[in-house]
């Protein structure tokens, strides 16, 4: 079994993977996406992120948020804080008898609420 990727980015692409499968009229109409801008050096392990969408021109809002180390471990104010994952079907993934976690993405039950809720779901 191949380990988990606990990168932002590979958040953000299954973020973006689970919304388009199941929202594609939101993806054709206002296209949102999230990227990472930058590295932080405060709070420790976080990041700039992007949220933006096209509505009569793109928009876009900017906000911090922490990155999981390898481990999938969270660190503010030097306590840990873990999140439940959520494993999510890559697009054109049939479905399967068998767990590959190669054909997944595995998104933080964090990150995964803050994007239904900023897609307005």
């Amino acid at each position: 079994m191949n380990s988990l990727a606990f990168s932002l980015e590979e958040i953000f692409k299954g973020i973006g993977s689970f919304l388009k499968d199941r929202y594609p009229a939101l993806f054709d109409t206002y296209r949102p996406n999230l990227e990472v801008i930058e590295p932080l050096v405060e709070p420790e392990h976080s990041s700039l992120a992007r949220f933006s969408f096209e509505h009569k021109g793109r928009h876009g809002i900017c906000f911090k948020c922490l990155e999981p180390d390898s481990g999938g471990i969270y660190y503010m104010n030097g306590n840990k804080y873990s999140s439940p994952l959520v494993l999510v079907r890559k697009s054109g993934i049939e479905k399967m008898k068998e767990l590959d976690l190669e054909k997944h993405f595995a998104i933080p039950g964090y990150f995964l609420s803050v994007a239904l809720k900023m897609a307005g779901v």
